[in-house]
């Protein structure tokens, strides 16, 4: 009798079909999952950044009787991620700090984290001293992010819609 050289204990084609077609599906599952999780990380650096800024803005204002309009004048030092900018508001209208997040070569935000100063000029119906999460309006990744880490308020608007923090 002659010994058999090759066993018939080896993968079929359909199986290892099988196999890569449940690693796929895990992974369409755990990458959006993953970049929630690491959008979220952030986003908890820059909500302690602005809160330090609307803390050190405060004190400023007490000193100086106004808002300012930069960060060096602030007696502060604040880190943000990459893709993240700080913008001032400080007119008639708005008094606040907004950190923006811009993907590379875009001229608007997707998400951004808003703090309006306890004295936040005419703008009645925001709370003074509040912070936001605004997730561009249609975009569902920004959307599931901020509602993630805050609660949906009710109005939304052409720009977003609001999730207090």
């Amino acid at each position: 009798m002659k010994k058999q050289i090759f066993s018939n204990k080896a993968f079929t084609l359909i199986e290892l079909l099988v196999v890569v077609l449940i690693i796929g599906i895990l992974a369409a599952i755990a990458v959006p999952q993953y970049r929630i999780a690491v959008t979220k990380s952030r986003i908890s650096q820059v909500v302690s950044a602005v809160s330090s800024i609307a803390q050190a803005q405060e004190f400023y204002y007490l000193t100086n009787g106004h808002y300012t309009k930069t960060l060096k004048d602030l007696a502060i030092d604040v880190k943000l991620p990459e893709d993240w900018q700080l913008v001032f508001f400080n007119d008639t209208y708005y008094h606040k700090v907004e950190a923006q997040f811009r993907k590379k070569n875009e001229s608007h935000w997707t998400i951004a984290i808003v703090h309006y100063y306890k004295n936040p000029g005419k703008v009645d119906y925001y709370h003074p001293g509040q912070s936001y999460c605004w997730a561009q309006y249609g975009n569902t990744f920004a959307d599931r992010v901020c509602k993630s880490i805050g609660v949906k308020e009710g109005s939304s608007n052409s720009g977003g819609t609001r999730y207090i923090l």
